[in-house]
């Protein structure tokens, strides 16, 4: 607030009156506005729940034998190439000051895609429909995507702020997809990535429609 009074001193133009008012106006949008340090605790919510939810999925899948150690193994690049687009594009979503680069998170949705589907090999049928996988992938990247709404609405929304946090709710469904399916790159891009996808326009959507409860930066 000091910063702003001071900036307002300077403007010989304004009245006293005119800058209480100004001030006045200001101030409870500011009130609202989200602490320093809040979007390191938000940054941690939404990586944490991709996390949690793929390593949660990982533990049944095991357990009900419909993956192995080895399979997860042969898939660990997948797995890190995931988590590290997750973090850098919920970063990008949620602190400050980094909107110019937040175009960078659809350049690396479209390398991270093309990957996935590169890196796929067919490891056998499934008895499953085809559209199981895309439904599984929206599913799983809803949790992380809202979680990161909530802490979009604390100031002014954006749409490539939207976008980057689809693209980092989407890796858990990329994830989950490379732990429980075994069909080939084909499908990969039919029923994957165009879900990933899914995920990435639900958040630029979400940013134009949801209202923000602070237009505060």
């Amino acid at each position: 607030m000091e910063p702003l009074e001071s900036e307002l001193r300077r403007l010989p133009e304004i009245s006293a009156e005119a800058r209480a008012r100004v001030l006045a106006a200001v101030r409870p949008e500011l009130s609202r506005a989200p602490g320093k340090n809040r979007w390191r605790f938000e940054l941690a919510a939404v990586v944490t729940s991709v996390f949690l939810l793929t390593a949660v999925i990982a533990g049944a899948l095991l357990w009900s034998g419909n993956t192995s150690l080895t399979a997860i193994d042969a898939r660990a690049g997948a797995f890190v190439m995931c988590g590290v687009l997750c973090a850098f594009a919920a970063v990008l979503a949620l602190a400050p000051g980094l909107r110019k680069a937040q175009v960078f998170t659809v350049l690396a949705f479209g390398a991270a895609s093309m990957a996935l589907v590169l890196m796929r090999s067919a490891q056998g049928a499934s008895s499953s429909p085809e559209w199981v996988c895309t439904a599984t992938h929206l599913g799983v990247g809803a949790v992380p995507l809202v979680i990161g709404l909530f802490a979009l609405r604390r100031g002014g929304l954006r749409l490539l702020s939207g976008v980057a946090l689809g693209v980092a709710a989407g890796t858990s469904g990329a994830m989950v997809g490379e732990l429980a399916c075994g069909r080939g790159p084909m499908h990969v891009l039919l029923f994957h990535v165009t879900a990933w996808a899914g995920v990435v326009v639900a958040g630029a959507a979400c940013s134009g429609l949801i209202r923000p409860r602070s237009y505060a930066p």
